[in-house]
């Protein structure tokens, strides 16, 4: 998870600090996949089990998602014929 949007006003705030999950990724060598913000809706999604990229496929956190998603794919092979 990244930072936290705020529901009232938008704002992105940096709860956790900037870029750790990069730095991680890069000082051990592993594939930075991404950041995901925290929205209040990514966990009510989860609690009525609606994934936020049903719910609200344009907000951040879905574009987020989708974005590691595809980075992961990326990152796999696929055998032919599978899709």
């Amino acid at each position: 998870m990244s930072g936290f949007i705020s529901p009232c006003c938008g704002q992105l705030y940096e709860i956790f600090g900037r870029a750790g999950g990069r730095r991680l990724a890069e000082q051990t060598g592993v594939d930075f996949l991404g950041e995901v913000p925290l929205e209040i809706p990514v966990r009510e999604g989860g609690d009525i089990g609606v994934p936020i990229v049903v719910s609200q496929p344009e907000s951040p956190a879905a574009l987020a998602l989708r974005a590691v998603a595809d980075a992961i794919m990326a990152r796999i092979e696929v055998p032919a014929g599978v899709a």
